[in-house]
C-alpha cells in the first residue's frame, strides 16, 4: 500500500511539474530551456558552475532567448534573468520599494555575512548606509584615506622595485599582491590596524584564505538545493564551518581590540574617525549600541567591498592591459587633487569593468507583481519571483556598446575632440550597482585602484607567465583563477 502511494503521489508531481523546479508556476509566456520535472534547469546549471564558466552560459541563453529568459531550481523558485539597461533601472530605481534581497539571499549568505549591509533591506540597510556614509565625506578623503592610499601604493611599489631588481626571473602573483594591499589599507582606514600584511609575501594570510572559500561555498548554495541538510554531513561544510571560525577570530579580535582602547582624552574631529569609531558610537532610537555580532557582520561586508572589489579590477586592468600592449603604460604621478585629470586612466577602470565588474551576476526578490520594462518588450514578473540581472553579459551586448563590444577599447569612454569623460548612464554601466543602493566607495574605489594602477604602469613592465586565457573563480565577486602571474622589470 506504501509503495502505491509514492507512486501516487509522484505520478501527481509529475503532472504538476512536468518541466520546472517542485513548488514553482508555470509560465509558458517565458522564454527559457525546457527542465526537468522536479529539479527544473539544475542539472543544466550546475555543470557550468563546476566548470567555471556560469557567466559563459548566461551570455549564451542570452544569445538564444534574447533580452529575457526564466529558469527554475528547486529551494530558490523561478529566476527572470534580464540583459537591458532599462530593466535594471525599473528595478534599482524606478520600481525600488518593489524588489528586495529576500530571504533565500539572505539565508545563503548568513553564515558570513550576517545581517551586514549587503545581505539585509529596509530599516538595517538604511541605518548602515546612513552611519557608513560619514567615512566617505571629502573631508575623510584628504585627511585620512588619501594618505592611506599614498603609504600603502609606495610599499607596493617598493616591493615591486625589490623584486624586479633581485628577482627579475621570478614569477610574482599581482593579484595575491593587490588582495594584500586592499585588505591592508581597507583595515588602517576603517578600523585604524596595520595588520602587516606587506611585510612578509611569503606569510600565509589566513583570514584571506578562509573569506575566499567561506565565498566560494556561499556563492554555491544558490545551485543546491538543501545545501543546509547536505553541509552537515560532507567535508566541504566542516571545512566552511573551520573557516567561518578563522574569520570570526580575526574579526572578533579586531572588535575587542578596538573597544579596549583608552578613550579620547578629546573627541577626534570629523572626517578622523574610522569606520568602526562610527558604528560604535551608534545608538539606535532606544539609546543601544551595537552588540560585538552586529559589528561583526557590518565589518564583514564592508570588508568584503573594501577589499575584493578594488583587487579584483586591478588584477583584470593589468591582464587587460597586457592583451593590449598599446595601451600598457598610464601616466604619472597622481595626487587627490590632480587624479580627475587622468580622464584615460578612469577610462580604463571603466572599460576593465565594463568587461570584468567585479560583481558580475546580482539579483533580487519581487515583492508584488510588476511589469518591468526590457527593449521593446515587457516581462511580467510575479510576487516570489527572483530577478537577476547580469552585468559581465550585459558588457558584451553589441545593442548596448557597438559592434566592438568585445573588444577592451578605453576610448569609448571618452569625447572624441575633448577627451574627457562621457556620461554614461549607470543603468547600462553597472559596475558600481545604481539607484538608492548605488556604491557608497564609488570615489574611494576609483582613487585606490588609480592611484596604484597609474604608477604600476608608468614605472613597471611585466611580462606575463602562462597562458593569457585566464578563467574566474566561484566566488562572490569576479576574482581571477589561478591568480596573475607575472615577471617584473622596472622601466628606465
Amino acid at each position: 500500500m506504501f509503495g502505491l502511494t509514492v507512486v501516487v503521489v509522484f505520478l501527481i508531481l509529475y503532472l504538476l511539474y512536468p518541466d520546472r523546479a517542485i513548488g514553482t508556476r508555470a509560465r509558458p509566456d517565458l522564454p527559457g530551456p525546457r527542465g526537468l520535472p522536479f529539479l527544473g534547469n539544475l542539472l543544466q546549471v550546475l555543470p557550468a558552475v563546476r566548470a567555471h564558466r556560469i557567466l559563459e552560459l548566461d551570455l549564451a541563453w542570452f544569445g538564444k532567448y534574447g533580452k529575457f529568459f526564466s529558469l527554475t531550481m528547486p529551494g530558490v523558485g523561478r529566476t527572470i534573468f534580464l540583459c537591458s539597461p532599462d530593466s535594471v533601472e525599473h528595478i534599482l530605481k524606478t520600481n525600488f520599494e518593489n524588489y528586495e534581497k529576500g530571504c533565500v539571499f539572505n539565508s545563503n549568505l548568513k553564515a558570513l555575512l550576517g545581517d551586514g549591509i549587503f545581505n539585509v533591506d529596509g530599516h538595517a540597510w538604511k541605518t548602515q548606509r546612513k552611519v557608513a556614509s560619514y567615512i566617505f565625506t571629502a573631508r575623510a578623503f584628504k585627511t585620512v584615506i588619501a594618505q592611506v592610499f599614498e603609504s600603502e601604493t609606495n610599499r607596493v611599489i617598493d616591493i615591486l622595485r625589490q623584486h624586479a631588481h633581485t628577482n627579475p626571473d621570478v614569477p610574482l602573483d599581482l593579484q595575491a599582491l593587490f588582495y594584500r594591499f586592499t585588505l591592508n589599507s581597507f583595515s588602517l582606514i576603517a578600523f585604524s590596524k596595520d595588520l602587516h600584511l606587506l611585510d612578509d609575501l611569503e606569510k600565509p594570510v589566513e583570514f584571506s584564505e578562509a573569506f575566499d572559500y567561506a565565498q566560494e561555498t556561499c556563492g554555491g548554495h544558490f545551485t543546491k538545493p538543501y545545501w543546509k541538510y547536505w553541509e552537515r554531513f560532507t567535508s566541504r561544510g566542516r571545512k566552511f564551518e573551520k573557516m567561518c571560525k578563522v574569520i570570526d577570530e580575526m574579526t572578533y579580535s579586531i572588535i575587542n581590540e578596538k573597544k579596549n582602547q583608552p578613550k579620547y582624552d578629546t573627541p577626534p574631529k570629523a572626517g578622523t574617525k574610522d569606520l568602526m569609531d562610527l558604528f560604535m558610537e551608534y545608538r539606535d532610537e532606544e539609546g543601544n549600541a551595537l552588540n560585538e555580532k552586529e559589528l561583526r557582520d557590518i565589518m564583514l561586508n564592508f570588508i568584503l567591498a573594501g577589499r575584493d572589489t578594488t583587487a579584483n579590477v586591478l588584477t583584470w586592468s593589468v591582464h587587460l592591459l597586457l592583451l593590449n600592449k598599446e595601451t600598457a603604460s598610464l601616466p604619472s604621478p597622481v595626487t587627490y587633487d590632480t587624479i580627475r585629470q587622468h580622464t584615460y586612466a578612469y577610462a580604463t577602470l571603466y572599460e576593465t569593468l565594463r568587461l570584468r565588474p567585479s560583481v558580475p551576476r546580482n539579483r533580487k526578490l519581487a515583492l508584488k507583481d510588476d511589469i518591468v520594462p526590457c527593449g521593446v518588450q515587457n516581462v511580467l514578473v510575479k510576487a516570489g519571483d527572483s530577478v537577476m540581472w547580469i552585468p559581465w553579459a550585459m558588457g558584451r551586448q553589441t545593442d548596448i556598446w557597438g559592434d566592438d563590444a568585445l573588444e577592451f577599447k578605453p576610448t569609448r569612454w571618452l569625447e572624441p575632440e575633448t577627451s574627457k569623460l562621457k556620461a554614461i548612464s549607470p543603468y547600462q554601466s553597472i559596475a558600481f550597482h545604481a539607484g538608492p543602493r548605488q556604491c557608497l566607495g564609488k570615489v574611494f574605489a576609483e582613487q585606490e585602484a588609480l592611484r596604484m594602477l597609474l604608477p604600476m604602469t608608468s614605472g613597471f613592465e611585466f611580462e606575463r607567465v602562462g597562458s593569457a586565457d585566464v578563467g574566474y573563480e566561484k566566488s562572490l565577486t569576479h576574482p581571477m583563477r589561478g591568480g596573475l602571474w607575472v615577471k617584473v622589470k622596472e622601466r628606465t
